[in-house]
């Protein structure tokens, strides 16, 4: 597991809204506030 040391790597995230599996916008930020997550990005290329 890598943990990110130097904060000026993180972009801000706060504001940013996401869908989440039931096709609910959530706060993307409040995924990890009671737990750690694994965040991935996947593109559609097509």
């Amino acid at each position: 597991m890598v943990h990110m040391k130097n904060q000026t790597q993180v972009p801000d995230v706060s504001g940013l809204t996401v869908m989440n599996m039931e096709g609910d916008v959530v706060q993307l930020e409040s995924l990890w506030k009671s737990r750690q997550i694994v965040l991935t990005f996947l593109r559609h290329f097509g």
